[in-house]
């Protein structure tokens, strides 16, 4: 039961429930989607954009999806001066209030609608699935026919922007989700992945980051555009900075890592643990020792009664080693008879 109730607690210290969570191994979390860039980079989830000054820009991918918080002070210029020396930073988001005036602060000129977009023609299990069947030629979306959103929404470009893939002529913004076609909503190709320069790098726009949940990732091709979108990476970078839900014990051992000051108390802890185990337990071995000859301290047995006692409870000691604990007992007796 012990084990048991052991095992529990670890899994949920170190696992999610919250949405988009690397640590999530449910169906709304990214739990396979950090294993994808697992199997060809090294992968680093990161609790502040420090993280952005500390990573080979050439060589990094960095996702933000869907950030719960608002990026404020610094944390657009570490992200602007990333990009500029090379970086790539992927931003999958569809209604939250973060993303848009993050993309202002960085001077990216393409938006998120964030109004739900549908599709009546080309769907995957309903038109709340649209699936985008406009698909450009280019390495980042090489053996990718088709992307399936999961209630997503649409971006509009920026005049400096590429559109790499949208929906059919037949999505439109569901502007009331009343479900239907309206007379004011009409029907167009929609957006659904931009990229836009910035810099030496270049930021990748994804109107839904459905697309990468573990539910989602094995539909038409969601898999093979998130395995393209970390391909060329030596080092992805999951930006948990400004997102809730990571679990207690990662998220004190991303802690630790990230802070030299932590690392030396941590290890002045356990050595002081270590230390005072060790004695504890030598001292109660010599005591366990003690007290095996403590009824050979009667007084009056003489030097050689003690030796033929000690023997004859441990043949297997040679003659030394029964001569030492004798003169032990010896000494104690007389320590007792001076007090």
């Amino acid at each position: 039961m012990v084990v048991t109730i052991v095992t529990a607690g670890g899994v949920g210290l170190s696992t999610s429930s919250t949405a988009f969570d690397t640590y999530n191994p449910g169906w709304d979390g990214t739990s396979e989607l950090r294993d994808v860039a697992a199997a060809n980079a090294s992968v680093e989830i990161e609790q502040s954009t420090v993280a952005y000054t500390q990573q080979s820009p050439n060589t990094t991918t960095a996702f933000i999806i869907s950030p719960t918080t608002s990026y404020a002070g610094t944390d657009d210029e570490r992200i602007a001066s990333f990009l500029s020396q090379g970086g790539t930073v992927v931003v999958a988001s569809d209604f939250d209030s973060h993303t848009n005036p993050l993309l202002a602060q960085l001077g990216v000129e393409t938006r998120f609608n964030q109004q739900l977009v549908r599709d009546e023609r080309h769907y995957f299990r309903g038109p709340d699935l649209p699936v985008a069947t406009n698909i450009s030629s280019t390495p980042l979306l090489e053996n990718v026919s088709r992307l399936t959103l999961n209630h997503g929404t649409t971006l509009t470009p920026g005049p400096n922007s590429t559109t790499l893939a949208t929906t059919s002529e037949f999505a439109y913004l569901d502007a009331n989700q009343n479900g239907s076609l309206d007379a004011n909503e009409s029907l167009s190709e929609r957006s659904i992945v931009v990229r836009e320069s910035y810099g030496s790098g270049e930021v990748i726009l994804v109107s839904d980051p459905s697309i990468f949940i573990n539910s989602m990732l094995d539909a038409p091709d969601n898999r093979r555009f998130a395995k393209n979108l970390a391909a060329d990476a030596d080092t992805v970078v999951f930006d948990y900075s400004h997102r809730t839900g990571i679990p207690l014990a990662v998220g004190i051992v991303l802690s630790i890592a990230d802070s030299p000051l932590l690392q030396f108390l941590v290890i002045t802890v356990l050595a002081g643990i270590g230390a005072t185990a060790w004695k504890g337990g030598g001292l109660a071995l010599w005591r366990r020792g003690s007290s095996a000859e403590a009824d050979l301290t009667e007084a009056g047995l003489s030097h050689a009664e003690i030796t033929a006692r000690i023997t004859a409870r441990h043949p297997e000691w040679d003659d030394g080693r029964v001569e030492r604990v004798a003169r032990g007992i010896m000494s104690d007796e007389s320590n007792e008879g001076k007090e």
